[in-house]
């Protein structure tokens, strides 16, 4: 029975726990975040044209499953960039988060170096390759125990079985499973420049975003210019500036008017006095 078509079906958080193995590759973090099932996985990811890049992710379990109800949450595994596997320099900060959108944890990744496309190491998630970024985001493993005991960094292949979704209608993971209204999934990339290659995401300016968990969980890729503000057309470079300048222009203008009125009510009122 798929898994999306009754909610007693639906594939337990603890089935999907973030484990060890995926968070020692940077490439499946994302990836692991949406391995929460009933829950918040957000991944935010800028690029600089400096060549690195930042990333937030916000991972919530509205299910006490991952995350136990009643005590602050234990981030202490999404905290060490040597359990991360990520590269030397990268500054990793997790925090607990709370409220009425579950418990979880709030993960920022910065300073993660972009290797050149033609020196990175296979499944690298994000690498240049020559004007432009390239970033792709792997498949969501279809058995996540795969990885537990695998060495890896953050540029580590990802299991075999993650290659495609699988059809067996025996996996959790399967192709038949739907994650939609059980995962609250964003993704948004952000690049120096113009948005060369968008995998199917919805573009706005130089971000492009998915918020379709079963897209996401089948791998989305996309690419940028790594130079800033390349390929971005002059009115959406301007257009913050131009509007402010024209709200203030309107100001002014505003101002001007209403002193104007002003000053001619006085002189009114003084020729009235003095016939």
């Amino acid at each position: 029975m798929p898994v999306a078509s009754a909610p007693t079906s639906r594939p337990p958080c603890s089935a999907a726990r973030p484990r060890l193995g995926p968070l020692v590759r940077l490439a499946l973090i994302a990836a692991s975040c949406l391995a929460l099932s009933a829950c918040t996985a957000h991944m935010n990811m800028t690029i600089s044209s400096r060549g690195s890049y930042d990333v937030a992710l916000e991972m919530r379990d509205t299910t006490g499953t991952v995350f136990p109800q009643g005590k602050p949450p234990d981030c202490s595994t999404y905290s060490d960039p040597t359990t991360l596997g990520v590269p030397a320099g990268t500054t990793v900060k997790a925090e607990p988060i709370t409220g009425d959108d579950g418990l979880g944890c709030q993960v920022n990744i910065s300073g993660v170096k972009v290797p050149q496309a033609s020196t990175a190491e296979p499944n690298t998630i994000v690498v240049r390759d020559g004007d432009v970024y390239r970033v792709t985001i792997h498949p969501l493993s279809s058995d996540p125990s795969q990885d537990s005991g695998q060495d890896g960094g953050a540029t580590g292949a990802p299991p075999e079985a993650s290659a495609a979704p699988s059809d067996d209608q025996g996996d959790p993971q399967s192709g038949s499973t739907s994650f939609k209204g059980i995962v609250d999934t964003k993704v948004s990339i952000t690049f120096p420049g113009a948005v060369t290659q968008s995998g199917g995401g919805k573009v706005s300016g130089t971000t492009v975003t998915w918020d379709d968990p079963d897209t996401v969980a089948k791998g989305v890729s996309a690419s940028g210019y790594a130079q800033d503000s390349r390929g971005v057309s002059w009115w959406n470079r301007s257009a913050v500036w131009l509007t402010a300048g024209l709200v203030t222009l309107g100001g002014v203008l505003a101002v001007a008017v209403l002193r104007r009125r002003t000053a001619r009510r006085m002189s009114r009122r003084r020729r009235t006095r003095e016939k």
